[in-house]
């Protein structure tokens, strides 16, 4: 059975989620939202299941700089450093789509490993 959408969101206060693990818990359908400075900063954002439609948005200067991404079907890094120094790890068994926009450097020094 389908399990609910489930939104993790980390807005509004700089640092809100930094360090954190934001963990869509093995579901099929989550979204995690990293809005504003250094807002995801050092998070790892992990657990989307297999085959699963995962969303990430990094919206503003430095909002998931340094972080680790794993398993996110779709990825939006808008802002000047947005995914900044970011690991990005599709799975081979989900597509995954990167939407940035031609802010300075947002995805300057970012890494992003595709398994197959």
């Amino acid at each position: 059975q389908p399990s609910a959408p489930l939104t993790i969101n980390c807005v509004g206060v700089v640092d809100v989620c930094d360090g954190q693990t934001l963990d869509c818990n093995n579901e099929t359908d989550c979204t995690v939202i990293c809005n504003g400075l250094f807002a995801c900063y050092n998070a790892t954002i992990t657990g989307c299941a297999v085959g699963g439609n995962c969303t990430l948005s990094c919206i503003d200067e430095w909002s998931c700089y340094y972080a680790v991404i794993d398993s996110m079907s779709d990825i939006t890094c808008s802002g000047e450093q947005a995914c900044y120094r970011s690991t990005i790890n599709a799975t081979s068994s989900s597509h995954l789509n990167l939407y940035t926009t031609a802010d300075d450097y947002v995805m300057a020094l970012s890494t992003i490993y595709c398994p197959n």
